[in-house]
């Protein structure tokens, strides 16, 4: 009779090891000063391109107002240099729209109350 020692396990699929991955590498990118500098500093892969440029512009957006393109501007140079592949321009163009139109909706309700 076989064991569990005597069976081979099978290989992750790849979609449950991207799945994993991007649980687990892009969920939690806001925590300590370390996570940033090390997102900041080292880049992403393909899975996680969106979510870092977004927490990235919520990250620059706060606290108080700034001018939403210069973090546009930002935000392209680290795409180009840090995201494996680099997301297209469009698509950085709007995630940085959204992340930056919620945070000065934000601030603007936070100032008349």
């Amino acid at each position: 009779m076989a064991t569990d020692d005597d069976v081979a396990l099978a290989e992750a699929p790849p979609w449950l090891l991207a799945m994993i991955w991007r649980e687990s590498d892009c969920s939690n990118a806001a925590a300590a000063p370390e996570i940033w500098h090390k997102l900041v500093a080292e880049g992403v892969a393909e899975g996680c391109r969106n979510d870092a440029v977004a927490r990235l512009t919520g990250l620059l957006m706060r606290p108080g107002p700034k001018d939403p393109h210069v973090v546009l501007d930002l935000m392209r140079c680290w795409n180009a240099q840090r995201c494996n592949p680099p997301l297209s321009e469009d698509e950085l163009v709007r995630t940085v729209r959204s992340v930056c139109s919620r945070e000065l909706a934000r601030q603007e309700d936070a100032a008349n109350v």
